[in-house]
């Protein structure tokens, strides 16, 4: 069902689709080079500041997107993607836009905040109260919201869906922010697994998002429920890593066409703390330690992956570093914001920061779009049936190569059937054996006729090659019908319908007839026919040539053989073998073409008594034979 107006379709929990590895991503292996997106915003000054505070940092007026920092004793300058100096819609339209282009094309997309504690992050990803105070990940959902329904709106055939989870790692744990909560019991920890190359983490929460309002609220539940406390340099610090995730599903009704599905990650840093500066005791000096173990393993992974060593980084060491392996150096497009404050009591941190965010810049991920299971298994379909294609043709190669000996051991056995016939004027023993001989050919036929009727190997291991109602039964039937050569003897060519008959065995939907044509030339001994019949001067010169034949549905999809027989000596066949297009029971009756000729004479020395008797009596037979459905 298509979402309706502003809202898109509940998802079931996303796919947890694979990546390249993080070591095989930094080696190049697989996916189009992307580097990581490096911004900074430099706050201003406010009551966190020492009065006294020097300002020392800030971007470079003379040099875009540039930091300057000078404290009177060292001056330095970082380059950077970006360095925003304007309001939170400058940040969100420098990078929170082109996060929602990329994931609509199905990239993974990461946004990560980086800054010392009381820098500006959460202010910068969250905002506050207002709508210009509003931060980057809140304008972002609802850019995402409205550029999918832009999509639906324009493409009658897509459908987007949307899910959301929310986790937070503390003191390194992982915890679900949108869990429900007993008062006073700790949320449940969760234990990260690897599916798919794909860090996850079990029994996290997974909520269908059908809108930016939806999507809002529960983020307003999970940052209630994220750890936070008053310190000496933030009156709300983050105790906590947060993790947003979206799984974004664009999906086709039309099998054909790529389906997509993306994950993109906006992640919340807890901020860097120095305990001389925040004089966090007790449990908030704990929560510190945490915090900066986890920064210093991401930062020692960025650095590593800056230079083109990431395989060399163990990513288990922290919680954090393993749920965010794909941002950088694997299959994500990643935006990186550093948070720096600008005064000369905060440099060294600034500087720290600012030195993460330089080796950030430098790290190259791999990335893919990302088409869903059902593209793969579309592919997997179709080699499958090219595959069953080619085993059904060499079925029927052999189910030919049977009918050929089914029809050659007819006429075998017709020609016994004559044998016997004479046989038995000569004799009982020669009658005895010919008779079983005619038996044993019939078995014989019999026989492989039943292999003609049973399903290819192939079919029978799998049942939808079968009908509902199992194997159908075949039986082999055989038409004749004969004719003059009166039409002839007052024009020299004519054109028959010879109808054919079986008797009341053959039970066909309908009748069976022959197209014949009928030509004939006196032969004066100067013609020079080149037909092959050595015939004597004056002697009349017949052919008969059967041109197509019209059967009823009963034939459909099979092979008939048409002869065309003399009738004074019925062995003598002139046959070919034609295939009646496949056809359902009720279909009218099918017309084939058919080339099957025979030429003869008849000596003047015969005299009229013999032409008398061809004008008079069929001189040729007109024979149809096939496999065709039991009625039983």
């Amino acid at each position: 069902m298509r979402p309706s107006s502003a809202q898109v379709a509940k998802q079931p929990r996303p796919s947890t689709g694979g990546r390249p590895s993080t070591a095989a991503a930094s080696r190049g292996d697989g996916g189009a080079a992307s580097r990581m997106t490096v911004a900074v915003r430099v706050r201003p000054p406010n009551r966190a500041d020492p009065d006294e505070a020097q300002v020392v940092v800030e971007a470079d007026p003379l040099a875009p997107n540039t930091v300057r920092v000078d404290d009177g004793r060292r001056g330095r300058n970082f380059a950077f993607d970006h360095v925003f100096t304007g309001g939170q819609a400058e940040v969100f339209e420098t990078m929170g836009r082109p996060m929602v282009e990329e994931a609509l094309k199905g990239f993974n997309v990461c946004l990560f905040a980086y800054g010392q504690t009381g820098s500006g992050k959460t202010h910068s990803i969250q905002g506050g109260e207002g709508p210009d105070a509003e931060g980057l990940v809140p304008r972002f959902v609802r850019e995402m919201f409205r550029a999918a329904q832009a999509r639906v709106d324009a493409d009658a055939d897509l459908t987007v869906k949307v899910t959301m989870s929310y986790l937070e790692v503390y003191m390194e744990r992982v915890r679900d922010l949108l869990a429900p909560r007993a008062r006073g019991q700790e949320p449940e920890s969760l234990e990260l697994h690897e599916v798919n190359r794909r860090v996850v983490a079990k029994g996290a929460s997974v909520h269908s998002v059908l809108g930016p309002e939806r999507a809002q609220e529960l983020m307003a539940v999970g940052n209630a429920n994220r750890q936070t406390a008053e310190t000496r340099m933030n009156e709300v610090s983050s105790r906590s890593h947060s993790i947003v995730q979206f799984t974004v599903s664009q999906l086709h009704e039309a099998v054909d066409r790529r389906d997509t599905e993306c994950t993109v990650t906006l992640v919340d840093l807890a901020g860097s703390e120095r305990q001389g500066k925040t004089e966090s005791s007790g449990v908030q000096l704990e929560e510190a330690k945490k915090i900066n173990q986890s920064l210093l393993v991401l930062g020692r992974a960025l650095n590593s992956f800056s230079d083109g060593r990431g395989d060399m980084v163990s990513l288990r060491d922290s919680k954090l570093t393993r749920l965010l392996s794909d941002c950088f150096g694997g299959n994500a497009k990643t935006w990186m914001l550093a948070t720096v404050s600008p005064t000369a009591f905060n440099v060294t941190e600034s500087l720290s920061t600012l030195d993460y965010a330089t080796h950030a810049k430098n790290i190259t991920n791999r990335v893919t779009v990302n088409a869903r299971e059902r593209q793969k298994a579309l592919a997997e379909l179709r080699a499958t049936v090219a595959q069953l294609n080619v085993a059904v043709d060499l079925e029927r190669d052999e189910v030919d190569e049977l009918r050929t000996v089914a029809l050659s051991l007819e006429n075998e056995n017709a020609q016994l059937e004559a044998l016997v016939v004479n046989g038995a004027d000569d004799g009982d023993t020669h009658g005895a054996m010919l008779v079983a001989r005619e038996h044993a050919v019939a078995d014989q036929l019999e026989r492989l006729l039943q292999s003609l009727d049973a399903p290819p190997a192939s079919a029978a291991a799998d049942a939808s090659f079968r009908s509902p109602g199992g194997t159908t039964r075949r039986r082999h039937v055989r038409l004749r019908g004969g004719f003059s050569l009166a039409p002839v003897f007052d024009e020299p060519t004519a054109t028959l319908t010879v109808k054919l008959d079986g008797g009341s065995e053959c039970d066909l939907s309908g009748p069976v007839t022959a197209t014949v044509q009928l030509s004939r030339t006196t032969d004066d001994g100067d013609s020079g026919s080149d037909d092959g019949i050595d015939a004597p001067d004056g002697a009349v010169r017949w052919c008969a040539h059967i041109r197509s034949v019209t059967v009823p549905a009963d034939f459909g999809g099979r092979r008939v053989s048409v002869a065309l027989l003399y009738a004074l000596d019925l062995d003598c066949a002139y046959e070919s073998e034609v295939l009646v297009p496949a056809c359902g029971p009720a279909a009218p009756p099918q017309t084939v073409t058919v080339d099957a000729a025979h030429r003869f004479y008849i000596p003047a020395a015969a005299g009229d008594e013999a032409t008398q008797w061809c004008r008079e009596n069929p001189v040729m037979v007109v024979e149809v034979s096939g496999c065709v459905p039991c009625h039983d």
